[in-house]
């Protein structure tokens, strides 16, 4: 059992302080589900309550921060208790909210709707659902999924980039076609599994604690952070069907054959766990890793099936994303400004920079990679290593969402980093980014900034120390 740590000497305090932030969390939640469901007015659209919300997130979210570091490290039942309590409550709170920060949420109510009735949202646009409804297009979709649309005009009006086809790979489309089976075109339904996702994650992150003898309430760091309450339930993004499949990794890390299974569920989840593949089989003998492999191959074959034998085997709206697409994006903004300025010198095409600025930030990444891979970092242990590699995804990535950012969550709840942490704040501040661009750095500097000083405390002196002895030989 690990000693209670009470920063102020006195555990009435420590307690009073995690009352006091949970109380205030759960009044923001209930503020905006009342705000959202019943007065229905769109933040994005009005400036002054955008400001409002900011300011209630980053408040949030530094409050978040003062209850993590008194709390992140005791293991004691009463507060464990009350953690899990509370971040139950801010759910259920926020069941009843309207999403008014995003729009993304209606594709997955309709392409819930589309997969239940057999049609493949990889060639299926938006688009082509509401032409063949309104009668403009020859009719050769279901006719029950034509009502359908035609029931609920309003969601299918709401769908961001209603001509291009899903990017979201099939077992993400089986989390929206859960929802659809409970209920289709319900934002209800897919909130309840969403629910069902993250309180999934929640104890497998409790299992796995309890084996690598990490403190029990540092579950607070995922249970209560505010930016993973606006993504999952606020705005209702799919990025919650990755994770509870990241923690199953962890759980069967020395099991090749159910690591490879999780490990492709995942992949067929989100694309990205792929980059896990090199750390986790270099970390088994060749036969382990062979039988790993030939569990990971046909699995991830089989679950991403769907997608592969659609039309473009999915690769169209994807492709699109991941050219053109760049936003909120600190490091990535440096390198495109850089990379456009001697671009705009030496006659660059927009695509070309485009490309020589991406291709630069995977070079990083990559970097990063093969320092895990290749140094005494390879010795790290697996949690670690796992989010080493999501923080450089995101630091590195041209679309540094909020929402991505819970792709880290779990993992800080195992190894708590300062730096990644201060995100939980900070990152409130993305809706002000259309009102005030500069409001960026202010997201992404300070992360960096204690970043370069945690690494600089931890590799410094080990330099030192190696070159001391040369120095006093000469």
């Amino acid at each position: 059992m690990t000693r209670v740590p009470f920063r102020f000497g006195r555990p009435e305090i420590s307690a009073l302080i995690l009352g006091a932030v949970g109380t205030f969390i759960a009044l923001a939640c209930g503020l905006f589900a009342f705000q959202s469901a019943y007065l229905r007015i769109a933040i994005l659209h009005h400036p002054d309550l955008r400001s409002a919300f900011v300011v209630l997130s980053t408040g949030c979210g530094g409050l978040f921060l003062l209850a993590t570091w008194l709390w992140h490290r005791s293991d004691g039942v009463t507060p464990l208790v009350f953690i899990l309590i509370a971040g139950g409550a801010f759910r259920i709170l926020l069941l009843g909210a309207t999403p008014v920060l995003s729009t993304d949420v209606y594709r997955y109510i309709w392409e819930g709707a589309a997969d239940i009735h057999g049609v493949s949202p990889w060639n299926v646009s938006p688009d082509d659902a509401i032409m063949q409804a309104q009668g403009r297009r020859p009719a050769t979709l279901p006719q029950s999924l034509l009502r359908a649309v035609r029931r609920h005009p309003a969601i299918m009006r709401r769908i961001n980039h209603p001509r291009l086809p899903t990017i979201y790979p099939p077992v993400a489309q089986l989390g929206f076609s859960v929802a659809a089976m409970l209920q289709p075109f319900s934002l209800l339904s897919l909130k309840l599994v969403t629910l069902l996702a993250d309180g999934l994650t929640a104890l497998l992150l409790l299992r796995l604690m309890k084996r690598m003898m990490i403190p029990r309430c540092a579950i607070i760091i995922y249970w209560w952070n505010p930016i993973l309450l606006n993504a999952f339930y606020n705005e209702v993004h799919m990025d919650v069907f990755v994770l509870p499949l990241l923690v199953a990794i962890l759980l069967c890390v020395d099991r090749p054959a159910w690591l490879g299974a999780w490990l492709a569920l995942a992949v067929a989840a989100k694309f990205w766990p792929l980059l896990f593949l090199p750390l986790l089989l270099a970390r088994f003998s060749r036969r382990n890793a062979l039988i790993c492999l030939s569990i990971f191959v046909p699995v991830v074959l089989i679950a991403l099936s769907p997608m592969l034998l659609s039309h473009d085997m999915g690769m169209k709206s994807l492709l699109l994303y991941s050219n053109l697409w760049h936003d909120n994006d600190g490091f990535f903004g440096l390198v495109r400004a850089g990379v456009g300025a001697a671009g705009g010198w030496l006659g660059m095409q927009a695509n070309a920079v485009r490309l020589v600025a991406r291709l630069l930030a995977a070079s990083a990444l990559g970097a990063v990679l093969a320092t895990l891979l290749c140094s005494r970092l390879k010795t790290l242990q697996v949690h670690k290593q796992m989010l080493i590699v999501v923080a450089a995804l995101f630091l590195f990535s041209p679309t540094e969402f909020p929402w991505y950012y819970t792709w880290l969550i779990p993992l800080l709840a195992l190894w708590p980093v300062a730096a990644l942490l201060l995100y939980s704040a900070t990152l409130g501040l993305y809706h002000w980014h259309s009102l005030w661009p500069p409001v960026v750095w202010l997201e992404h500097l300070p992360v960096w900034l204690v970043l370069f000083w945690q690494l600089s405390r931890q590799f410094i002196p080990r330099w030192r120390k190696r070159t001391q002895p040369a120095m006093s030989g000469d």
